[in-house]
Formats: structure tokens, C-alpha cells, sequence
């Protein structure tokens, strides 16, 4: 009906194709009547672009979509959508160089913080081309710094997490912020560093990795039979592991609470602190070859000093992170430096926004959860609560920027324009990016119009 009524007298018209580019369609209509002419065009124009191709490349890069899978999608139902020509056009001339204002008033207000760091490569194997170092501030779990190193500016791939390390802590002093301690992994590098660079912090090894690595070199003893004996035992002494860090506060305590563990598998509670009970799992037998290997890999000397540098502090929120970036830069998936670059800082972007959602609630006021079971092991099933679903406000605030400071449509869109002030007032680091991605192309489309 839009085309087929006169916008002069109203009575019926013809129309034709005029022009067709990307997702953008032109129409030229002619009254049958009055004679009257006019081109129809589903989009506004910004600079030498129409702005839903813009739009529609901003769309996938900002969902961390696949642009080739997106593309095939919708030309598969017949909808017309520019060619990946154009959208890595557009990623490189408006959407690249993403700025993340980090959250440095609000850890300024805190004193010193407590933070855990981690590095992320872009690829698995040993000969990754990009590596990213994130620290995240472990009372609120936001991500306050996360650096880009890519393999030729070290000397090889494993060297990248540690000059990331470098680079955060040069932008946190640069802020002024000051730690009070560090939480990683067992990564060689970084722990010379902060005992050599960096002596004035705690530095603490995350609880989690220190288990995985045990319970990985575990497994792979069981596979030979003489050790199969060990493997019930897995589970409960990566469980002994947690209960001596979180039950000690000395490393002395740690450490003689660690050690009583091959006296208990072996059935030897004489200096146990608990009642004897019959125990599920048949008991190692003493001098055999497995309590002869557990006490090889259990009361090594690496392994307990280890121990007595666990630290308390949760690390989980870093883990879960590392699993949002592999929605907006997979591994399988290779990238530009800038591309990459991108893609890190709008998974930083979308953590911050819904790290701390609130747990959901049933219409009776009861929380709710989620049953889960771990597919590689036949274990009890997990109860986990469950958060409100995610929000992608900053995803359409930018977006909508676009509308709002175009031009020739300035005007029309009054009711994004003040949806816009609103969201700049929560999300006080959107002008900033917005003036780094998407500054150039409206500049360009003010001076040609």
C-alpha cells in the first residue's frame, strides 16, 4: 500500500526498481493520474554509504557474530545484505579501534584491591599469534585492564602473557591504582617477575589450577594398570587440596594437613582428626606401586610450596570471562590485529554490564536453579543458581548513535535521541567509544551534506 497510493492525490501508481545496493532498495513511483514522480528509498544515506548496510555490519561485529555465517544466513531466505567486502570495508574504515574506559573511578574509591590475573591465547597449540592478559578486581569481578600482545613483539608466544602482565600494571599505575595482592596461575615467567619487579604485593596461586594440574597428572597415571587403584581416590584428594587452603591460615597448617593424606588412603588414621568410618572406595594398599607414585607426586616439594601459596580468593568469574571471549573471538576463527583488538574490548564491555545480574526468582519468591552434570565423568548432578538473562544495552546505545547523530535525520529520531541520554548517563564510557568507532564516518557525512 506505501507504493501503490499517489503521496500527491492518492490514486494508484506504478513502480520499478531504481536502484539496488546491498540491503538498500530504491524505488521510482509514478501516479497514473496526476503524473506525479518519486524515488522511494528504504534508508537514509551517511556520506558515500546508506546506512542500513552500516548498520547491518555494525550489528554482527557488535553481537560477535560471524560475518560470513550471518551474511549466508540471510541471503539463504532471499534477504539482500551487502557483500563481506563491504562489511570488513566498514569494520576497517568505522568500527575498528574500540576504547574501553576502564572502571578506574569506582577502584580509585576502594584503596588497594585485590586482583587475579590470566592470559588467553587466540588459537590452541604452542604457536599462537595473539595473546591476551586480563586482571580482573576481585571484589566486583570487572575487568579493570586486559592488553593485546601479539607473538612478533616477544620473543615467542609463551612470553606473551607476561609482557601483558607488564603492560596492565604500567596502566594501573598510571591510574594510580594501587594492589594489594595478585592472584595466577604457576606460570614460571610471572612468578619471577612479581617476586623480582613487583615485591611489594601478595602473590598467590589460584586454588583451581593448582588442582587441575594435579588431578590432569592423576589421570594420566590411571591409564596404566597398575595404577588404576588411584582412581577413585581422585576426586577426594583434589577435595583434601581445597580443605587444607581454605581451613589453614598458616602454611605450616597446610602443610602437615597435606601430608596426613597418604597416611588416610592407606588406611593409617592414627593421626587423623576424624571418627573412623568404613570407607566406599577400597583403601591403597601400603608399599604397593600406587602409594608408592602418590607419595612421589603428593609430597613433592613443588607441589607443597604451591600449596602453601594458594590463595582463598575465587577465580571462577576470570575462567567464565575467558569463555564470553570465545563467543566473540572463537579460536577456530583467525583475525586481524585490530579486528581482535575489538572483539577483546566488547567482551570486556559485555562482562562489566552483566557480571553482577541478580539471581532469578519464581513467582513465589524461591530461588531458582539449573541442574548440570559434567560429561566427561558419571559424578553427583550440580545445583546451580540461576541470574536474570544477560542485557545488551551498550550494544544498542551504539547503534543507536548512528541514527541519532546522522544528519539529514537528526530530527526525525527525537525519541532515540533522548533513549540515547539516558544511556550515556548509566554507561558513563560510551562517549568515549563512540568518538574513537564511529566519529570518523559521521564527520565524513556532515561535510558532504
Amino acid at each position: 500500500m506505501l507504493l501503490r497510493s499517489c503521496t500527491s492525490c492518492g490514486e494508484e501508481t506504478t513502480y520499478s526498481t531504481h536502484k539496488r545496493e546491498g540491503a538498500h532498495v530504491e524505488f521510482q513511483i509514478v501516479c497514473l493520474t496526476c503524473g506525479h514522480e518519486l524515488v522511494w528509498a528504504s534508508a537514509p544515506k551517511i556520506g558515500r554509504n546508506y546506512s542500513i548496510n552500516n548498520f547491518i555490519s555494525a550489528a554482527i561485529l557488535f553481537a560477535g557474530g560471524n560475518a560470513t555465517k550471518c551474511l549466508r544466513m540471510l541471503s539463504s531466505i532471499n534477504i539482500a545484505v551487502p557483500t563481506y567486502r563491504t562489511f570488513t570495508t566498514h569494520q576497517r574504515k568505522y568500527l575498528h579501534g574500540l576504547k574501553q574506559k576502564e572502571l578506574y573511578s569506582e577502584v580509585l574509591l576502594e584503596g588497594k584491591v585485590d586482583i587475579a590475573g590470566d592470559g588467553r591465547c587466540d588459537s590452541p597449540g604452542h604457536s599462537a599469534l595473539y595473546g591476551i592478559t586480563t586482571l580482573m578486581e576481585l571484589k566486583n569481578h570487572r575487568v579493570i585492564s586486559s592488553k593485546l600482545v601479539k607473538s612478533t613483539e616477544v620473543s615467542s608466544s609463551n612470553a606473551m602473557e607476561l609482557e601483558g602482565l607488564k603492560r596492565c600494571r604500567e596502566e594501573l599505575a598510571l591510574h594510580q591504582i594501587k594492589v594489594s595482592s595478585l592472584t595466577t596461575d604457576r606460570h614460571t615467567g610471572v612468578t619471577k617477575y612479581v617476586r623480582q619487579q613487583w615485591p611489594e604485593i601478595k602473590h598467590y596461586f589460584d586454588t583451581w589450577h593448582i588442582s587441575k594440574g594435579l588431578k590432569k597428572r592423576l589421570a594420566e597415571k590411571t591409564r596404566t594398570a597398575k595404577y588404576r587403584a588411584i582412581a577413585p581416590w581422585i576426586k577426594s584428594i583434589c577435595n583434601h587440596l581445597y580443605w587444607c587452603v581454605w581451613s589453614s591460615e598458616e602454611e605450616s597448617d597446610r602443610e602437615e594437613k597435606w601430608r596426613l593424606l597418604l597416611s588416610h588412603i592407606t588406611n593409617d588414621h592414627t593421626k587423623c582428626n576424624h571418627e573412623t568410618k568404613p570407607s566406599t572406595k577400597a583403601w591403597i594398599v601400603q608399599g604397593s606401586p600406587c602409594e608408592r607414585i602418590l607419595s612421589e607426586m603428593l609430597l613433592s616439594s613443588r607441589l607443597i610450596n604451591d600449596i602453601k601459596r594458594a590463595g582463598k580468593q575465587n577465580t571462577s568469574e576470570l575462567e567464565a570471562f575467558h569463555a564470553k571471549i570465545n563467543h566473540y573471538a572463537p579460536k577456530m576463527t583467525g583475525y586481524t590485529y585490530q579486528g581482535m583488538s575489538s572483539r577483546y574490548q566488547l567482551a570486556v564491555m559485555y562482562h562489566n554490564e552483566n557480571v553482577n545480574r541478580p539471581y532469578r526468582v519464581s513467582k513465589a519468591g524461591e530461588a531458582m536453579y539449573s541442574i548440570s552434570r559434567s560429561k566427561h565423568s558419571k559424578l553427583q548432578p550440580i545445583a546451580t543458581k540461576l541470574r536474570v538473562p544477560p542485557t545488551y544495552k551498550l550494544e544498542l546505545t551504539i547503534i543507536r548513535y548512528c541514527f541519532c547523530h546522522t544528519p539529514s535525520y537528526e530530527k526525525k529520531f527525537i525519541q532515540s535521541e533522548s533513549f540515547l541520554v539516558v544511556e550515556k548517563m548509566e554507561f558513563g564510557h560510551v562517549i568515549e567509544i563512540l568518538t574513537a568507532t564511529l566519529d570518523p564516518a559521521l564527520q565524513e557525512a556532515a561535510g558532504k551534506n
